[in-house]
């Protein structure tokens, strides 16, 4: 799963993706362990999470967005 635009990659935190991040030295915090944890135990949370956004022209994580968990009933 990828999101992508003109200049970037916005892609789900997944374990993989913390090493690569963790090697060019950026600072996965603990919402993004927290999800990947919560991913391993529910997989349909994987989108509803802690995204990198990722330079295309070199691959750089440049930081990390993302949502604040599934929507509820509501759609909230």
């Amino acid at each position: 799963m990828k999101l992508e635009t003109e200049r970037l990659y916005i892609v789900p935190c997944t374990e993989e993706s913390i090493h690569v991040a963790n090697e060019q030295g950026y600072n996965s915090g603990p919402h993004i362990v927290g999800h990947v944890e919560n991913v391993k135990q529910n997989k349909d949370l994987l989108p509803w999470g802690a995204w990198y956004v990722i330079r295309k022209e070199d691959d750089i994580v440049l930081g990390d967005i993302g949502f604040k968990g599934k929507p509820n009933e509501g759609h909230t």
